[in-house]
């Protein structure tokens, strides 16, 4: 009886984490992300953490790289052939 309510427990563990991997997100320090229902947007994010949606069909998330890519060169001559 308790390998019974042993296996039980794991199995609605994992059914928990799998629904929760469904409706859960992270935004990281450096992205941005923005929810859209139906091919709408709805909302962004531009805080870190965990935020929810509605499942996938419905609620469709995308994260971004915010991140400044700023590349300053020298300024200067460039020598050609000829």
């Amino acid at each position: 009886m308790n390998k019974n309510v042993g296996i039980l427990i794991l199995v609605v563990f994992l059914v928990g984490l799998l629904g929760l991997m469904l409706i859960a997100f992270q935004v990281r320090e450096t992205e941005l992300a923005y929810v859209t229902r139906l091919g709408k947007p709805v909302r962004t994010m531009s805080e870190p953490g965990l935020y929810f949606k509605l499942p996938s069909p419905i609620e469709k998330y995308r994260k971004y790289d915010a991140r400044m890519r700023v590349y300053e060169a020298d300024l200067g001559e460039t020598p050609t052939k000829g």
